[in-house]
């Protein structure tokens, strides 16, 4: 360190009070010009509200006279009978190897 820096002296943090007031003057700055600039334009004008027009509802159909004599019911589905299962295969006894990889080529000598 040298004697020059403001951070190891008793005030301490010199150099950031002035960036914190830099800061706050260009935020003002940028607030100043963006709201005297929106001023300047007229607001476009809005449209009136216009009130929907009722769409014309469509004709019904005359309903279809219910029948005379119900329905009869359903029989009831007869209970489906499970499907024969497999037999499973049982698993090997001896747990089986991959066959050794074949030796690469040498390069050749150059």
């Amino acid at each position: 360190m040298t004697n020059n820096d403001n951070t190891s002296g008793s005030g301490g943090g010199g150099r950031s009070i002035i960036y914190i007031i830099v800061a706050v003057i260009v935020l003002a700055i940028i607030y100043y010009a963006a709201t005297t600039y929106m001023k300047d334009e007229p607001a476009p004008p809005a449209e009136p509200a216009t009130p929907a027009e009722p769409a014309e509802p469509a004709p019904a159909e005359p309903a279809e006279p219910a029948p005379a004599e119900p329905a009869e019911p359903a029989a009831p589905a007869e209970p489906a009978e499970p499907a024969p299962a497999e037999p499973a295969e049982p698993a090997p006894a001896e747990p089986t190897t991959p066959a050794p990889a074949e030796p690469a080529e040498p390069a050749p000598a150059q």
